[in-house]
């Protein structure tokens, strides 16, 4: 058992990051009443356990993708990850072989080639939904002799958001090149369709809130569904991702490899995801934080935690293995109104 929390990386980024940054990082669309919810979703669940149950064999490894992954955890691609700590996305790379878990690399600041040796553990790249097929095979073919495990295609970022935090505090990045608009904005299901005919690859597509959209995206070929609502930073007033979850793994019925973000911080969190029907969650702003506060070192004692969060509570709960996890374990509760020290929320300024 380690005796670290992830509870301090939250007040320890605040002081290390500027006011832009902490903004870039913790705001989000709008008025944020996406990117709250995430949050109250699950504070709205509770776990039930059963007991008298032998726990001794207790393991949080999982197989999905067709990898052997230590924890049911991935890194979710974040963009810039050089502004949180100089060890950058290189060092959640390291961190990422070193604990044996799956790095999802941001696009936007790093290349294919620059990254895909790094740390040694799988990878896949993130892309932006393209609307362009030259762009998108030329694209993939670099992914592809980097040695990329996987594609991950974001799907939900048509328009420009207005992440009104963010704008206030003045919060940017001179020098990187974002995704280009108009490209983003022709993108279509046709698009899914000629990616998967480019490419022998693992696809998953990032930012489905649809039962609808995910039955599209299996029908398509793809190897992954996302449920997010891109951390709360796109779309003001949706559903909290883990809400869209249930729908989607009831639509998906088991075909395809489900992944969700969106207000994941604790191991807690993890297991009522997986509970819903969620094969993997990602984390982003907990991987910034834990970058912020310790760099490469902080990433993987962030993935040690969240191992023993998530192996004591199953334990707690009378499951050996999270394949044995379900709707079965959950109850909606009334959200308790004490403060909350592991809630980002108690350490915005």
């Amino acid at each position: 058992m380690t005796d670290q929390s992830n509870i301090g990386l939250f007040p320890a980024a605040s002081q290390l990051l500027s006011d832009q940054m902490w903004a870039y990082l913790m705001g989000g669309s709008g008025t944020e009443a996406t990117l709250r919810r995430n949050r109250l979703a699950f504070e709205r669940l509770a776990l039930v356990p059963w007991v008298l149950r032998d726990v001794s064999t207790t393991s949080a490894a999982v197989t999905a993708l067709g990898l052997e992954l230590r924890l049911p955890v991935v890194m979710a691609p974040v963009g810039t990850l050089e502004a949180f700590h100089p060890d950058g996305a290189p060092g959640v790379a390291e961190a990422c072989g070193r604990f044996g878990a799956l790095h999802v690399v941001g696009s936007v600041g790093t290349e294919p080639r620059e990254i895909a040796g790094v740390g040694g553990g799988p990878k896949a790249y993130q892309i932006y939904a393209a609307g362009d097929r030259e762009w998108m095979r030329t694209t993939i073919e670099s992914i592809t002799d980097a040695g990329f495990h996987s594609i991950v295609f974001t799907v939900d970022v048509a328009s420009r958001a207005r992440r009104e935090r963010q704008m206030r505090a003045g919060a940017a990045f001179e020098g990187k090149r974002p995704p280009d608009r108009r490209r983003l904005a022709t993108a279509s299901w046709a698009d899914v369709e000629a990616l998967r005919a480019m490419t022998d690859l693992p696809i998953l597509i990032k930012g489905i809130q649809r039962a609808e959209d995910a039955e599209t995206a299996v029908d398509a070929g793809v190897d992954g569904v996302w449920v997010s609502n891109h951390g709360g930073r796109q779309l003001d007033h949706g559903r909290a991702s883990i809400e869209s979850l249930a729908d989607v793994a009831e639509a998906v019925a088991g075909r395809t490899t489900i992944v969700v973000d969106g207000g994941i911080q604790t191991g807690s969190d993890v297991l009522k995801a997986l509970a819903l029907g969620a094969d993997l969650v990602a984390v982003g702003k907990l991987q910034c934080l834990a970058l912020t506060a310790g760099g490469a070192a902080g990433v993987a004692a962030m993935l040690e935690v969240l191992e023993d969060e998530i192996v004591t509570q199953m334990g707690l709960l009378g499951v050996n293995d999270v394949s044995e996890l379900s709707p079965r374990l959950l109850r909606d509760t009334i959200p308790s109104e004490l403060p909350e020290p592991a809630d980002a929320w108690s350490y915005l300024r």
